[in-house]
């Protein structure tokens, strides 16, 4: 049975399923999608595949962002953080591209992309220790540091491209999630591209990070992810978010 997520009366809902089936969600009804998507490089999510082929990895991507376009309220925004490219054993894929003709290829526009350059905890470029002195790649999976955040739009106009500005914001660690992300980051991009009480989707919620920068700027928001572990973390940390709005 689909739903009407509008009627979510305490501003988060979660679903474990695969992002390729959004069936629950009624068409037309999000105000605004961000996520960040696997990104192949071997990464031990619980309960999916992180090693695709490129053909594998292309098919999973046009599944899911189908389903979002559809759910999609028209002039409604498409967010997506990438990194800039990636080398999954012996070869290299320029992300930016591939995403940019999959989503178009959809119906998305490419409207504008923001930057995001990674912080140490001292305020230096963040680097990754996946590199050997000498710029040699000492592991099978990498990623380059510095991440991009794709703004599309489900429009029937021809829309004008700009870059965007860049972000400087540290990465996020946590033991519960491989590759979390900085609240105070999605918090601008949410208050940028969807209006208070707007319904806000991330495919790949993960342990709902995306999810607690809208509870905390009252948006409504659905988390899909395939792991139960992580939804039952994700909704824990909700709970316990909703609890402290209240006092």
């Amino acid at each position: 049975m689909k739903q009407d997520i509008s009627s979510l009366k305490d501003k988060f809902e979660l679903k474990v399923s695969s992002s390729e089936n959004l069936n629950f969600i009624l068409n037309n009804s999000l105000d605004l999608v961000i996520t960040s998507p696997p990104y192949n490089i071997g990464t031990d999510y619980t309960g999916s595949s992180d090693d695709k082929s490129l053909y594998g990895y292309e098919t999973f991507i046009k599944n899911v962002f189908k389903e979002c376009y559809e759910k999609l309220k028209m002039d409604a925004y498409c967010i997506v953080n990438i990194p800039e490219n990636i080398k999954t054993k012996n070869e290299v894929w320029y992300y930016p591209k591939i995403y940019s003709s999959i989503l178009k290829n959809i119906g998305f526009s490419l409207i504008s992309v923001h930057p995001w350059f990674k912080l140490s905890l001292d305020g230096e470029l963040f680097t990754s220790k996946k590199w050997e002195e000498g710029k040699v790649c000492k592991d099978s999976h990498v990623h380059s540091v510095t991440e991009w955040f794709m703004i599309f739009k489900k429009s029937n106009q021809k829309e004008e491209f700009k870059i965007g500005e860049g972000f400087t914001f540290t990465p996020y660690k946590t033991p519960l999630h491989p590759a979390a992300w900085p609240v105070a980051l999605i918090e601008e991009l949410i208050k940028n591209y969807c209006q208070v009480e707007g319904k806000v989707l991330d495919p790949f919620a993960g342990i709902c990070t995306t999810g607690l920068a809208c509870v905390r700027n009252n948006r409504c928001f659905i988390g899909v992810d395939i792991s139960k572990d992580y939804i039952s973390i994700g909704s824990k940390l909700l709970n316990e978010e909703m609890l402290k709005l209240k006092k």
